[in-house]
């Protein structure tokens, strides 16, 4: 009997570690492609723009930002509503 529930709960741990693992990758290939687009149409982004794209960890709104890319003119104007009052500083690409 233990070891049945022992076996259960080690399967459970394993699909929960690989939902986990998938939602992580998700994360990481949406910001990718959104460093990878932003680099193509509005230059290369500063140190600090990259910092802010690692620091969203909600999979619903990097897939926002990377819809809103190809409506937008500069990194500053793609990622306003996500920096508040926080701005990359402008060094004519950003």
């Amino acid at each position: 009997m233990y070891q049945a529930i022992l076996k259960e709960g080690k399967a459970v741990g394993l699909r929960e570690g690989r939902r986990e693992g998938e939602q992580a990758g998700r994360v990481d290939e949406v910001r990718r492609l959104i460093v990878r687009g932003g680099e193509k149409r509005f230059g290369a982004p500063n140190p600090q723009t990259l910092r802010l794209i690692e620091s969203i960890d909600s999979l619903h709104s990097l897939e926002r930002l990377f819809e809103r890319l190809f409506d937008s003119s500069s990194w500053r104007e793609l990622l306003s509503p996500t920096l508040g009052a926080r701005r990359p500083p402008s060094n004519g690409r950003n």
